[in-house]
């Protein structure tokens, strides 16, 4: 309570007997000051506070439900994520990993949100908090499920490597690169594979906002001019 009952009471008598000190003699006056006093102002105070008790029960149920809603949105089987440096929301399915953009998941949430006659009020309101919520959340905290893996193997074995095993120790290595763990291993490969690995340092340096370098160095596609045949 802002006030102290006794403090706010004192005052609001104060005012009635200023209202009979200066409108002792008006009989109209005083028959004003008393029906206001016993009729008119009980009843609106009971209104008010009435209405204020609906208001209050009001906003709790819309902040429950739009707090339940919001956990059903993010939670859902379609995950979202954000990537900080670069500004870019991503969507993950089990599977997949696909960019989205802000106004496509705020037209999604919106689109929810406006057949819901409870909720469709404050849409605007939980959209904002929804895409406050997902920018909290970094790619690196997912674990891909095993298909994911296996989908990402297939494209580059045996398309790209000879053996599988090969294609999984190309990725531990470039997952390296991306948590940025310290490793002193070179690896010394074919100067087939340079437009490979540059392409794909260049697309993780416009989702991660890494240096390419943190990648490409890791490759050298010679060493003093030694014959690949002596390397392999």
């Amino acid at each position: 309570m802002p006030q102290n009952v006794d403090v706010v009471k004192a005052r609001c008598i104060s005012k009635i007997e200023d209202l009979f000190a200066k409108y002792g003699s008006d009989s109209y006056a005083i028959e004003r000051i008393a029906k206001y006093c016993t009729e008119i102002m009980p009843n609106t105070i009971e209104s008010n506070v009435l209405q204020h008790s609906q208001r209050e029960e009001r906003k709790t149920e819309l902040k429950e439900n739009s707090s339940a809603f919001i956990e059903s949105f993010l939670n859902s089987e379609l995950t979202y994520f954000y990537f900080t440096s670069s500004n870019i929301f991503v969507t993950y399915d089990g599977l997949e990993f696909k960019i989205i953009s802000e106004d496509d998941i705020s037209a999604k949430v919106i689109l929810e949100l406006s057949s819901n006659p409870t909720l469709c009020v404050w849409k605007h309101k939980i959209k904002t908090s929804i895409l406050k919520r997902i920018k909290e959340r970094d790619l690196s905290e997912i674990v891909p499920s095993s298909a994911t893996v296996q989908k990402v193997l297939s494209l580059i074995w045996p398309a790209v490597f000879a053996t599988r095993d090969e294609a999984k120790y190309f990725l531990t290595i470039i997952g390296d690169a991306i948590c940025k763990k310290e490793v002193e291993n070179v690896y010394f490969v074919h100067d087939r594979a340079k437009r490979f690995i540059d392409q794909l340092a260049q697309g993780i340096m416009f989702f991660k906002g890494l240096s390419a370098s943190a990648i490409s160095h890791s490759f050298k596609y010679k060493y003093q001019s030694t014959p690949y045949s002596f390397v392999e």
